[in-house]
């Protein structure tokens, strides 16, 4: 392939079931590419990555930053609890309201007897079953039962969201906007909020609908409850998916690789190591969007502020010039930073919970089934996301 034949469409079905020969492309190639079917320049190389991830004065998200749009479809907007798309003081002001709930000393404290507890039942009802779906059975599971639990959903509505936060995760292939089946069921999920959240100002509980409510009346004042829906459907969005993804993208990498599985099976306490490079080699989140807030100057291209900047996390996590043999998968790798959960101050503010959660369902999930092997063929999200809809497996 000519230089002037090189493409890189975030939407193509190559792309989605492996991007990373693209992505070297990217990176040995096109150090900033520009589509001109979906208007906007990449930046691939780990150090361009991280140093317009850290620079919000320039490189905006209050535009938004998603390829799709769909973040304003399920948060609101920037300006009523979005912190994900906007820029400090609003940023700042909103992600305040829940970031000390995530701080990772609040979190082991609050959730990681919860966590355990989930990850054990659902594993004690897969024990005598043979083949699963890892997804369905078990990482998509995981997260959903913690977050809805601790925003105070009903464990009666459960199964009802989970297939509603299916729906509004759906996109079709090649398509850049979220689907009518989508936009349907992030209405229904936004109006389910809703009414949850009205129940909670009269009746307060100890959840985190309640706090939030409590807490946005200092920043959102008489939008109060148009805040808390917000950050609340964020966090459910946020906080589930991209864990999901993330644990099954480690089950299918350790289903893979026996000998890379032995090493933690001898030593438990490398699990977090492993996790880690997990999130570096084969992140949920692949990319984000910027928009530029003025002119600059970037590979001898003159490039216009309004320009919308795709920021390629997963090509940056891979980038040679910073790990040997980047495309490998190797749990005693040496620790160095990496951009699995984004950089700077939209550092993903689930990160610790993502952690905690993987850890321990990876740990249980290993000692109780060391010989787990992945069967048939697992099929790939059908959204952005770099996970699996579907990953078959035999358990013994």
């Amino acid at each position: 392939m000519t230089e002037d034949e090189f493409v890189y469409d975030p939407f193509s079905l190559q792309v989605r079931e492996d991007p990373y020969p693209v992505y070297r492309g990217l990176r040995d190639q096109h150090p900033l590419y520009h589509s001109t079917t979906y208007d906007f320049w990449a930046l691939s190389r780990f150090d361009d990555v991280q140093r317009a991830a850290r620079n919000w004065h320039v490189f905006s998200s209050a535009q938004g930053v998603d390829l799709d749009h769909s973040g304003a479809a399920i948060y609101g907007p920037g300006n009523l609890g979005n912190f994900i798309d906007s820029d400090p003081p609003v940023h700042t002001a909103f992600r305040k309201i829940v970031q000390r709930e995530f701080l990772p000393a609040k979190l082991t404290t609050s959730l990681s007897p919860q966590i355990g507890r989930v990850v054990n039942t659902v594993l004690d009802g897969l024990q005598d079953r043979d083949e699963v779906d890892l997804i369905a059975d078990f990482a998509w599971v995981l997260p959903t039962t913690v977050m809805w639990t601790w925003l105070g959903c009903p464990e009666s509505d459960f199964p009802m969201l989970r297939d509603l936060l299916r729906r509004v995760k759906f996109r079709e292939l090649g398509v850049p906007d979220v689907t009518p089946i989508a936009s349907l069921a992030i209405t229904e999920l936004r109006e389910y909020m809703h009414d949850l959240i009205v129940s909670r100002q009269d009746y307060p509980t100890s959840d985190l609908i309640s706090y939030l409510l409590r807490e946005s009346q200092h920043t959102g004042g008489s939008d109060r409850l148009e805040v808390t829906l917000n950050i609340s459907t964020l966090l459910i969005d946020a906080g589930t998916g991209t864990t999901a993804a993330l644990l099954g993208n480690a089950l299918h990498l350790l289903g893979d690789n026996m000998t890379q599985r032995q090493e933690l099976l001898g030593v438990p306490q490398k699990i977090s190591d492993a996790v880690e490079e997990v999130i570096r080699l084969e992140p949920p989140v692949q990319h984000n969007v910027r928009t530029l807030s003025e002119d600059i100057d970037l590979y001898e291209h003159q490039l216009p502020a309004g320009s919308r900047m795709l920021l390629v996390f997963g090509a940056a996590n891979h980038d040679e010039r910073r790990w040997r043999d980047a495309d490998a998968f190797d749990v005693n790798r040496p620790s160095l930073p990496h951009l699995g959960f984004g950089h700077g101050i939209h550092l993903c503010l689930g990160a610790p919970l993502a952690r905690l959660e993987v850890a321990a369902a990876l740990s249980e999930f290993l000692r109780r089934f060391p010989g787990y092997h992945l069967a048939n063929k697992p099929v790939r999200l059908p959204n952005l996301d770099r996970g699996f809809l579907f990953l078959p497996a035999i358990l013994r």
